[in-house]
């Protein structure tokens, strides 16, 4: 981004204070997460917790397999850039689409697993993901 702005290595944070975003520390997810609780909101607002809430589970996992320190930071500034910025939160687990250090220790659970059990957490997880990006597409009121 900083190539294309002109702005060098601080381009990604000139354009996300030109969307309005900036780094507050989780104050904001905070906000987010306790307004779920206490008020309605649309299914996508409910998922986007549910995605940040594994991601931390899967970062403790992670941290608990203790990866090459490099991996662990990358991973870490990920969680950090999704959960410590300000900004619409269905969109925070985009964030997390680089973070695929996460999945290594659901894909280390799931080589030691019976082949039953793969197919069938797979299958579950592909069903899931294909009824939530069809929920998305047709019915969601707010967009990502």
């Amino acid at each position: 981004m900083g190539a294309r702005t002109g702005w060098g290595p601080r381009g990604y944070f000139q354009v996300q204070e030109l969307w309005g975003s900036r780094f507050d520390f989780g104050r904001d997810t905070l906000r987010s997460v306790k307004r779920l609780f206490l008020h309605d909101a649309p299914l996508v607002q409910y998922m986007a917790a549910a995605v940040l809430a594994v991601a931390l589970l899967l970062l403790v996992l992670l941290v608990l397999d203790r990866p090459p320190l490099p991996l662990l930071v990358y991973t870490a500034v990920l969680m950090a850039m999704a959960l410590g910025g300000t900004g619409y939160f269905p969109s925070k687990p985009r964030f997390l689409l680089p973070a695929f250090p996460l999945l290594i220790p659901a894909a280390v659970a799931l080589a030691r697993a019976r082949p039953r059990a793969v197919v069938l957490t797979t299958g579950a997880l592909a069903v899931l993901s294909l009824g939530y990006g069809l929920y998305l597409l047709t019915m969601a009121p707010e967009p990502l």
